[in-house]
């Protein structure tokens, strides 16, 4: 008897989506000054998942978004939220 894998759904307030949208607009922000191959290729994440981050319909975890801000030239993840919050 095969037993069924439930999916949990990621139910996503809208706090939590206006913040995945803004972090998403300064990652687009930043990339089209450049490619997003280099920043795939350097980072280690896959086009497709920097695409669904730019477009705000990814809840990213935090180390992703630790290897994306620090190939975009930011210091450490403080600058980048304090980068977005202007």
């Amino acid at each position: 008897m095969a037993v069924e894998k439930q999916k949990r759904e990621r139910i996503i307030d809208e706090v939590e989506a206006a913040l995945l949208e803004r972090i998403g607009k300064k990652i687009k922000q930043r990339i089209l000054e450049g490619k997003i191959e280099p920043v795939s290729f350097e980072t280690g994440i896959a086009r497709s998942a920097i695409r669904k981050i730019i477009s705000g319909r990814s809840d990213l975890r935090i180390v992703t978004l630790y290897r994306l801000v620090k190939n975009l030239g930011y210091r450490n993840l403080a600058e980048f939220f304090e980068d977005i919050g202007k």
